[in-house]
C-alpha cells in the first residue's frame, strides 16, 4: 500500500491510501483536542457505480480523537465513530451500518526498529469494538481487535500489530517515508 497527505489546510487534510484494486480516501480534522478521522470513502477500481466485489463507506458521525494533541505514556482516550456501507454482492446492492468504539491507552516510551531503520516511539495499546448491521444480509454481529502500534513524531506509525482474534496477527512494519510539505 502507498499512502499521501493531500488537500493540507488550516482545519484538516486528506490521507490518500492506494491499495491493489482500490483507493481509499480518509479525511482528518485538526482540533486543540487533536486528530480526528471524520471521513472515509474507498473506490474500487471501476469507480462508480460499484463493481462487485467493492465497497464505498461513508463515515456520517465521529466523537472523540484519534490521536490527542500531546499523547503521553499513562494517557487514555476514546473515538466513537458511525459509519454507512453500500456494496455490492451478486449484482445486488447492500447496506451496512456499524458504530466502531475504540479505546487508546498510551502505554511506553520504547526502541522500534523496522526496514526504515529505529526509532523511539511511543507505544499505543488500542481495542475496537466494531458492531455491524445490514438488513438485506441479515447481519447482526459484534467484534473485536487488539492492536498494538508504535508511534513517532513527525513520522507516524512505523509498527502495527493487529490481532482480530482468527488466527496470526498481522505485522505491518514501515518500508519508507518521505515528511515533505512542498513548501520553502
Amino acid at each position: 500500500m502507498v499512502q499521501s497527505v493531500a488537500a493540507i489546510a488550516d482545519g484538516g487534510f486528506t490521507i490518500l491510501l492506494r491499495v491493489p484494486g482500490g483507493e481509499e480516501q480518509d479525511r482528518w480534522t485538526c482540533s486543540p483536542a487533536g486528530l480526528a478521522n471524520v471521513g472515509q470513502t474507498f473506490f474500487g477500481a471501476g469507480g462508480s457505480p460499484l463493481p462487485p466485489g467493492t465497497t464505498q463507506f461513508r463515515h456520517f458521525r465521529s466523537r472523540g480523537v484519534s490521536v490527542p494533541s500531546n499523547p503521553d505514556v499513562g494517557s487514555t482516550w476514546t473515538q466513537v465513530v458511525t459509519s454507512e456501507a453500500r456494496f455490492v454482492l451478486k449484482d445486488t446492492q447492500h447496506r451496512e451500518r456499524q458504530v466502531v468504539t475504540t479505546s487508546y491507552r498510551a502505554v511506553d516510551d520504547e526502541s522500534v526498529s523496522t526496514p526504515e531503520g529505529s526509532y523511539q516511539a511511543l507505544r499505543v495499546e488500542i481495542l475496537s469494538t466494531t458492531h455491524k448491521t445490514s438488513p438485506e444480509l441479515r447481519v447482526d454481529l459484534t467484534a473485536t481487535t487488539k492492536t498494538t502500534q508504535w508511534w513517532v513524531t513527525g513520522v507516524g506509525v512505523v509498527r502495527s500489530i493487529v490481532d482480530t482474534g482468527s488466527g496470526t496477527p498481522t505485522l505491518i512494519l514501515l518500508k519508507t517515508h518521505d515528511i515533505s510539505t512542498g513548501r520553502g
